[in-house]
């Protein structure tokens, strides 16, 4: 439908002042070619039901929302921040430049800061729920990464050398996929250098994966959703598949030749990326969206945990809309609620929804108390986090062509409604369970991002084994074996499948060692992505395993009725004639051969309170 068409059906014409939305109708901007005279970008704002709109959604960072630069709507001045008067400014630059055979110049657009009422509380708990029909309506998406950097130019030339050369390389059917592909591609591309050229390169491509934009919690929706996306950052463009095509490079090295990546390779000059500051919860999405089990909004929290949101209840609605459980119900937009009754809301609807209590793995322990939340309570109104965060215990196996099933079975099938459990009117949360064990013991906590290797992790925490080669006592094999299994969390990388062991030689000089180092590489991954900071903890009836960086000796291990993992708690309350014994939620914890509901065994279970 034409500009012209909407004008003579809307005898209101312009929509702004803001007239209320109704029914199917949303609001979209069209944005005149800029006009140097005026000095200003000016726009008219028009509404419309949704499947007649045409129109070109944007993706941005809001920025500081007080600092805030005027446009044009409807030619009354319009306060928006000064990253989307850029973004506006240049497209309407661009709609100036083009050639009028083209046709019409001007652009018609959706952006949530223009086209949704932002004062209007109810107008935004309703399109907050339409955003899920909003961009894949649109034809395209507009990502503005903000203006270009002095190498921005270099970087995207690498990109796309990247992205163009492995599609060559992977083309070839008499290849190796990838690790072929690898072999052939020049080595400056992706080996340690101290050359001030490459170096330059390097420092460009890392400022576009740094940009305030990957942050955004809103911005997996928009990109999860939409048909098309294209990504500008000042003058320049690239496509999305560009951006994927480079971050997977990446990811092959890391698995194949992690000290390319990472500072185990001495520290000899700059490497490729940065992994650390790769933003992989976004640049995985689409794949991850493929697998519905992988859009359940418990993942996608987890894939967002150091996103930002100007209101913290956009750590939830932000990603409402690519949820495949809550995003039809269960869950509502509630800006007039605050922000720990929001969060409340979703532990209940998780909790009622799966008759578990997986979504406690969010809880981020020392974490809570900073405003006021209780230890179960998960804090995803973190303003800045700055720590690399731990991996959560895998929940699912996931071979491909099969439906994901459980990784583990801690508490032997007993799901949450089968026993009592109920929310204090103290902000306590009661669950049945038993604590059975305690931590007697505890390594240093590994971090790969700081130093450590797996030969320094070897020499730090295989001493601590107490007697490698008689049997463990509570599964099937030696110490050593429950060793090896234990730091890969006895699951495969991905992970598709249980009983896997990290390999390492006896005799690292041994004849055996080529065939060592492959089966190293498969092991590897899976190595850093289970105990990167995570400590090796040993209990008092002689259990081994891996726990959170915040467990302490004397934390206790218990089995709760709707968990398939293990968790630390530490007693904050000792039982007294007048009540239970109260307990902090430390996090969740693998100890070895007690996975799979062995801990049930001659256990009486109790109610147990967690504050």
């Amino acid at each position: 439908m034409s500009l012209s068409d909407i004008q003579n059906e809307s005898p209101d014409g312009q929509a702004f002042p803001y007239r209320e939305l109704e029914g199917p109708d949303i609001r979209y901007v069209t944005l005149k070619p800029f006009n140097k005279g005026v000095g200003l970008v000016e726009c008219t704002i028009w509404q419309t039901p949704l499947k007649k709109a045409e129109y070109t959604a944007i993706s941005y960072a809001w920025g500081d929302q007080y600092v805030t630069a005027p446009i044009l709507v409807a030619g009354q001045e319009f306060d928006v921040t000064t990253n989307l008067a850029a973004c506006l400014k240049r497209l309407a630059i661009r709609q100036a430049a083009k050639d009028p055979a083209e046709g019409d110049s001007s652009l018609n657009i959706w952006v949530d800061a223009i086209c949704i009422n932002q004062d209007d509380v109810v107008e935004r708990n309703a399109q907050v729920l339409r955003m899920k029909e909003i961009f894949p309506h649109a034809k395209e998406l507009i990502v503005w990464l903000g203006e270009e950097g002095p190498h921005t130019g270099l970087a995207v030339e690498r990109i796309n050398d990247v992205t163009r050369l492995l599609d060559q390389l992977t083309e070839n059917k008499d290849g190796d996929g990838f690790h072929d592909a690898r072999k052939r591609l020049p080595e400056h591309i992706y080996t340690r250098t101290k050359d001030e050229h490459e170096m330059t390169v390097r420092y460009g491509v890392m400022d576009i994966y740094e940009r305030e934009w990957w942050e955004r919690t809103w911005i997996l929706q928009e990109v999860g959703l939409s048909k098309d996306v294209v990504v500008h950052c000042g003058y320049y463009e690239m496509t999305w598949e560009s951006l994927e095509s480079f971050h997977k490079f990446a990811g092959f090295l890391m698995m194949e030749s992690p000290e390319l990546l990472f500072d185990i390779g001495g520290g000899q000059g700059m490497q490729m990326v940065d992994i650390e500051k790769l933003p992989l919860a976004v640049l995985n999405l689409r794949d991850d969206l493929e697998q519905s089990y992988e859009s359940s909004l418990h993942m996608l929290i987890d894939n967002t945990r150091n996103h930002k949101a100007t209101d913290p209840r956009d750590k939830i609605y932000g990603i409402l809309g690519l949820s495949s459980d809550f995003r039809s119900g269960g869950i509502f937009p509630r800006y007039e609620h605050p922000v720990l009754g929001v969060y409340f809301d979703v532990l209940k609807a998780h909790f009622e929804k799966y008759d578990a209590l997986d979504i406690l793995d969010q809880c981020q322990f020392g974490d809570t108390g900073a405003i006021g939340l209780p230890s179960w309570t998960p804090n995803w109104a973190l303003p800045e986090p700055d720590d690399f965060l731990p991996e959560i215990l895998p929940k699912y196996l996931t071979n491909k062509g099969e439906e994901p099933k459980h990784a583990f079975d801690a508490c032997g099938g007993l799901s949450l409604s089968s026993r009592p459990w109920s929310f204090g009117d103290d902000n306590t949360l009661h669950l049945t369970g038993a604590c059975f064990d305690t931590v007697q013991s505890i390594t240093d906590v590994a971090d790969f991002l700081h130093g450590w290797t797996l030969e320094s992790l070897l020499e730090a925490w295989l001493p601590t084994v107490p007697t490698p080669d008689q049997k463990y006592p509570f599964a099937p094999g030696t110490w050593l074996d429950a060793f090896r299994r234990t730091i890969v969390i006895d699951v495969r990388f991905l992970p598709t499948e249980r009983d896997f062991a990290m390999v390492f030689p006896d005799d690292p000089d041994s004849r055996e060692k080529e065939s060592f180092l492959d089966r190293l590489s498969e092991a590897r991954p899976a190595f850093y992505k289970a105990c990167m900071l995570k400590r090796l903890a040993y209990t008092s009836k002689g259990m081994m395993g891996l726990v959170r960086p915040e467990t302490q000796v004397g934390d206790r291990i218990a089995v709760l009725a709707g968990s398939k993992v293990l968790h630390c708690l530490r007693e904050v309350t000792q039982a007294s004639g007048k009540g239970k014994a109260r307990y902090q939620l430390v996090g969740e914890a693998y100890f070895h051969g007690m996975m799979d509901g062995q801990a049930m065994a001659g256990l009486e279970l109790e109610e147990v309170v967690l504050v």
